[in-house]
């Protein structure tokens, strides 16, 4: 271009073949040189990290066979870096768990020594108050039963109930009187000996004997009290049968001795009343004074009579018979006596009971002296029963004899079992005294419950 005017065209050309090749190659060892460096710092990174995580990996299998149990796992030491300064702790630390692993190990052997030592003491102790007759029973100074052994749970009738570690309310209803003797040794601890105490019902009474101690600590601290305690009841029973048999040996000796000193002057009157009396006829106002006398003289020897059958052993003859048939022969017998009086007489018998090896004559005898008396307190209207119970769990049968006559005061009820005790103008005082006799010879119980204006109830017990 000259003066703003295109004067020529000026044509350049140059060969870029050598020089693309030249970038090609360029490029390609730039890419070689690349790649083979990436692939050496990938290995190098690859066993520099190795060489990082080889020694984690073995610390932490380490730790993991600790965590498992296994305390004789050592780390192999092979650098001088802070993994292996970590390599050498955790190998003192597995060192010292083995010392105290192993000092564990003997403590708990010689813990586990004691404790058997103290489980063969236990056991000898327990075997020890469970081969005891009396009951032992241990409570502490909140009122929890600590110790209580089989012959206490049997005597307290406490096969039902788990009694050991509960309290005394959990174990006895609130007006038990055992519960409550316990109660008042929590509440005021004391000393206590030969208390006596009955439980159970009327008809099978347990008399029972508590004793109690105090229980301290080394430093005579108190931490509770220890309760004896046995069934006295046998003995009581046997005791008085002696008392009986004592009162009976000493009756028949004043009996046999007043037999001998007043039959002979009574025999002695009666024959001269006898001999007074045929002098006179029965027209005779004088005929009748002799024969007074003979009459009070014949009540005088069969009352004589009555105290020898009572004081000598009678004969007896035990078969088994039926109880129901002998108080139903011994209501009809009764019902004589009933005439023209207002009464009714109700039976009341169980068709299971079994028979019994009883004296049958001397239970009639004992039968119709109960129901005789029950129809003397009712002199116009009232109900005689009589009623049989078998009780199978105890093996027994119970007999019930009512009345709803005058009753007997409160003060009277304890003597009437009592030889020459009666409140009868006529009576001689040997009847219930010859019931209970009877009753006895049977291996029987006997009681009374009377209210005065309600009447009387006689209850018998029977063993099968």
């Amino acid at each position: 271009i000259i003066l703003d005017s295109v004067v020529g065209v000026l044509e350049v050309g140059l060969d870029m073949t050598s020089i693309s090749e030249a970038i090609r190659r360029t490029n390609n060892q730039s890419l070689f040189i690349a790649l083979t460096a990436f692939l050496f710092g990938g290995a190098y990174i690859w066993f520099f990290a190795r060489s990082l995580t080889r020694p984690i990996r073995n610390l932490v299998d380490a730790v993991e066979g600790v965590a498992a149990g296994d305390l004789e796992h050592e780390i192999i030491v092979t650098e001088r870096n802070e993994i292996g300064h970590l390599a050498l702790s955790f190998n003192y630390m597995t060192k010292r768990l083995r010392g105290y692993t192993g000092n564990l190990k003997k403590i708990n052997a010689q813990l586990e020594a004691d404790a058997a030592i103290i489980e063969k003491l236990r056991s000898y102790n327990e075997n020890i108050l469970n081969s005891i007759n009396p009951g032992v029973l241990t409570l502490n100074l909140e009122g929890q039963i600590t110790t209580l052994n089989n012959a206490g749970i049997k005597i307290l009738q406490l096969e039902k109930v788990e009694a050991t570690g509960c309290t005394i309310a959990d174990v006895f209803a609130s007006e038990h009187p055992v519960g409550l003797l316990l109660q008042s040794l929590v509440t005021t601890p004391e000393v206590c000996r030969g208390r006596e105490i009955a439980i159970g019902d009327e008809s099978k009474e347990t008399l029972l004997v508590f004793n109690a101690a105090l229980l301290y600590e080394q430093n005579m601290e108190l931490v509770g009290i220890a309760v004896t305690f046995e069934d006295v009841t046998e003995m009581r029973y046997l005791q008085m049968r002696i008392n009986e048999s004592e009162k009976l040996a000493a009756m028949g000796g004043l009996a046999v001795g007043m037999a001998h000193e007043v039959r002979n002057p009574l025999g002695a009157i009666k024959t001269c009343a006898q001999f007074l009396r045929d002098k006179f006829e029965p027209e005779d106002n004088r005929y009748k004074f002799p024969q007074i006398i003979i009459r009070e003289a014949e009540r005088l020897d069969q009352l004589i009579e009555r105290l020898l059958n009572f004081t000598r052993p009678a004969e007896q003859d035990f078969q088994y018979e039926d109880i129901n048939e002998i108080l139903d022969n011994v209501a009809v017998l009764a019902s004589l006596k009933v005439n023209d009086r207002r009464l009714t007489i109700k039976k009341s018998f169980d068709p299971n009971i079994p028979r019994l090896f009883v004296d049958a004559k001397r239970l009639q005898q004992a039968f119709l002296n109960i129901m005789l008396n029950a129809i003397d307190a009712m002199p116009d209207l009232g109900t005689l029963s009589a009623m049989t119970i078998y009780d199978q769990e105890k093996r027994r049968i119970k007999i019930e004899i009512s009345d709803t006559g005058e009753g007997i005061p409160v003060n009277l009820v304890d003597k009437i079992f009592d030889p020459f005790f009666t409140t009868k103008i006529k009576g001689t005082g040997l009847g219930l005294a010859i019931v209970q006799q009877i009753i006895l010879e049977h291996n029987g119980l006997i009681s009374v419950q009377s209210k005065v204006g309600e009447g009387t109830l006689f209850t018998i017990f029977l063993p099968l």
